[in-house]
């Protein structure tokens, strides 16, 4: 968890989170398919409250294989 991207969307600041986010992902070598998301208000709270829900890493394979142009994997 990066607490500026969290602490952003918890404040319903999701456009300033996934920017921050997508950054990131950049730095940690992924390619996002978007560069920021327009989310704002209870959705970007609701967002921020299931970031910290612990997912499996067949779950995490999955999403980063959805959300990122790098089509394998990360098991």
């Amino acid at each position: 968890l990066i607490p500026a991207i969290l602490r952003r969307a918890m404040n319903g600041d999701g456009s300033t989170a996934s920017t921050l986010a997508v950054r990131r992902l950049r730095a940690s070598g992924r390619h996002p398919l978007v560069t920021a998301l327009p989310v704002t208000g209870d959705t970007a709270r609701r967002t921020a409250a299931a970031i910290l829900f612990p997912i499996s890493q067949r779950d995490h394979a999955f999403l980063m294989q959805t959300i990122t142009h790098n089509n394998q994997p990360t098991i």
